[in-house]
């Protein structure tokens, strides 16, 4: 949520150049920063719950998926822009990039609250949701 909400500021910029120039740093700030959130708790995530011989391979798989549909979305990004605008177009990434974490509500991850394991399976130390 904290990534792709403050594009939203961007798209907001208006008036003295101030502003124009200061809200487009403050959303690219704020979007690091849960870039930066985000990918500490993935990373430790994954870390605890993928075996490490699968470690490699669930990463290059999630490399290929994230840097393969950039290309899709700057292509789709610069068509919206030219057909209903810049700012529209923001607006749409950031309702969008909002929502996108809809699909994660059912799944078990929100309701890790720890990567100690509480209940293990026989042989196996890797923690699990409850």
């Amino acid at each position: 949520m904290l990534f792709p909400a403050p594009i939203a500021i961007a798209a907001a910029a208006d008036g003295p150049l101030w502003l124009r120039a200061g809200a487009p740093a403050a959303a690219q700030f704020l979007s690091g920063f849960g870039v930066m959130l985000f990918d500490v708790n993935l990373n430790s995530l994954q870390a605890a719950v993928i075996p490490d011989g699968m470690r490699s391979r669930v990463a290059g798989a999630c490399s290929t998926i994230n840097y393969g549909v950039r290309p899709v979305g700057a292509v789709v990004g610069g068509l919206l822009a030219t057909f209903i605008g810049l700012r529209a177009t923001l607006l749409v990434a950031a309702v969008g990039g909002a929502l996108s974490l809809l699909w994660l509500l059912p799944s078990p991850r929100p309701r890790i609250r720890s990567l100690i394991p509480d209940h293990t399976m026989e042989g196996d130390s890797r923690p699990v949701a409850s």
